[in-house]
């Protein structure tokens, strides 16, 4: 799926943990593609971790050739990273290559075993190369903080010991700004239904999840929504869980 410009930096190298001679062994998506808009990751969402358990996750990079900056377009020549903060502890990011330049697809390995449970947002320091004169320049660091995050459950062996038969389970992250995950666990077959309302009561949005046994998640953009705080709704078997949720 497509990132917005806004996020172009981060998203572009996202995944290189550091600048090194060091290279992940992965071969990028051949599916993956950039065919409509500026820039590519795929996938879009990272997956879940979970504590003990191993990671393994390989992302493919297309990076976008131009960027709106300072409200001028200008053309991307590469992009280096500068550091990456609040990684999921245990966890280890190797890239295919140190640099990443427009129209090149690129793969990043993501590894380790959690040993932390928490939701980390990722903190990105990126500069970007502009192309002046036929020279890459560098320009102004970027840093994104606020789209992109890895969850690490607790330990699959402990997770569901006190759980009833159905059960809403954390929201994360919330406050929430891009996406966020309305969690559920069932212990029988079901049709949860998601309903989010405004302060006011008017329904914003619904979704519906046939569940069997386990751990389900409702994938919330909230992208047309104003910031603000929201009741949601959790739906199973004439039982209704109700929670807050803020759009920063």
């Amino acid at each position: 799926m497509k990132k917005v410009i806004l996020s172009l930096f981060a998203v572009a190298s996202l995944f290189i943990m550091q600048t090194n001679t060091s290279y992940a062994q992965c071969t990028p998506d051949a599916s993956c593609t950039d065919t409509d808009d500026p820039g590519e990751i795929c996938p879009d969402t990272l997956p879940d971790g979970t504590v003990g358990v191993q990671y393994n996750q390989t992302v493919t990079i297309i990076p976008p050739a131009t960027a709106e900056v300072n409200g001028s377009t200008v053309t991307i020549h590469h992009i280096t990273l500068d550091n990456v903060e609040n990684v999921p502890n245990g966890l280890t990011y190797t890239a295919n290559a140190v640099e990443m330049y427009p129209g090149t697809s690129y793969c990043v390995l993501i590894s380790g075993t959690p040993t932390v449970s928490d939701t980390f947002r990722l903190k990105i320091f990126v500069t970007p190369y502009v192309e002046v004169l036929g020279t890459p320049v560098a320009t102004t660091q970027q840093i994104d903080s606020t789209s992109l995050y890895i969850y690490v459950a607790e330990s699959a062996g402990i997770e569901y010991n006190n759980l009833k038969n159905f059960e809403v389970l954390e929201t994360y992250p919330n406050p929430f700004t891009f996406n966020t995950k309305i969690g559920f666990y069932t212990k029988q077959n079901s049709q949860v239904s998601l309903d989010i309302f405004d302060v006011v009561g008017n329904k914003v949005y619904s979704e519906k999840i046939n569940a069997v046994y386990g751990k389900y998640y409702f994938n919330f953009t909230g992208e047309n929504l104003q910031k603000g705080v929201y009741i949601y709704n959790v739906t199973a078997n004439n039982k209704v869980v109700s929670k807050r949720l803020i759009k920063q």
